[in-house]
């Protein structure tokens, strides 16, 4: 007979009519819970969250779990010739909370803009010089789109990406930008939302360290001057690290191709008591 939880009462019903020693209760005691399940390979614990019940603003582990996601498209002209060969990999959060929605909503865009580029700027480009006859034209063009995560302290994130196309030339060409979110809401920090002092005093501090890191090796920039410093200076290009603040110049912007990505680091040591202890402590 299949112990079902009807024929179980029945059965503890009747012990308690013979023996009238065991509480009534004893033989309706609620089942033993359930063991916990084990999580799928792949899934994310989190994501099982109710979404009626409060999500906490980062996880026990002060990080948020990142994975790679990757994605890959070919553009070919009318013939079959391979014009374009596009790929990117970029992050994804996981996690229930709206922070974690936000920035990989983010990311998902960038990387539709990256193929939408691809598609309807680099394709028709490469078509036209093949059917120019340009001299030299090498074909696939390439499009390249690289992340890499540089803080995650659950107060914060930082991500610094790389996106580099070949159009014929001599090397690629990379173009880096980064992005820098609080966790908290998943907005987009700018370099005052980390200071609580005045811009003047931070990029001071900066423009310094810049010029005194170039003096240590000059061949490798330009004919620097203060003010090209600060004239090809952008803002928005600064990531955070464990350690310090970076702020990064475009290839070409204040040295040559050889020299690669130029950055310049604050650590936090020296200008702690200029942050926003929200983010940075």
């Amino acid at each position: 007979m299949v112990m079902t939880p009807h024929n179980k009462q029945k059965i503890c019903a009747a012990l308690s009519a013979l023996l009238l020693l065991l509480p009534l209760s004893a033989c309706r005691g609620a089942p033993p819970a359930d063991p916990p399940l084990a999580a799928a390979p792949g899934s994310d614990p989190a994501s099982d969250t109710p979404q009626d019940e409060p999500v906490p603003e980062a996880p026990e582990t002060g990080v948020f779990d990142i994975s790679d996601r990757t994605a890959a498209h070919e553009y070919h002209a009318e013939d079959g010739t391979l014009l374009v060969r596009a790929s990117a990999l970029y992050p994804q959060l996981s996690g229930t909370a709206e922070a974690v929605r936000i920035v990989n909503d983010y990311y998902k865009d960038a990387v539709e803009r990256h193929f939408s580029h691809a598609e309807f700027s680099l394709a028709p480009m490469a078509d036209d010089a093949r059917a120019a006859g340009v001299d030299g034209v090498l074909l696939p063009y390439t499009a390249d789109y690289r992340y890499e995560v540089m803080a995650n302290n659950g107060r914060l994130l930082s991500v610094m990406h790389e996106n580099s196309e070949f159009t014929g030339g001599l090397h690629e060409t990379p173009v880096f930008s980064s992005e820098t979110f609080d966790m908290r809401s998943g907005g987009l920090l700018t370099l005052a939302d980390l200071f609580t002092v005045p811009e003047e005093e931070y990029l001071a501090l900066f423009f310094d360290a810049s010029a005194e890191k170039i003096a240590q090796t000059p061949e490798a920039y330009f004919d620097i001057t203060p003010q090209l410093l600060q004239e090809a200076f952008n803002p928005s290009d600064f990531y955070v690290t464990d350690t310090g603040l970076t702020f990064y110049y475009q290839v070409y912007a204040i040295a040559p191709y050889a020299t690669g990505l130029s950055y310049f680091t604050l650590p936090f040591d020296d200008i702690r008591d200029m942050l926003d202890p929200t983010f940075i402590s």
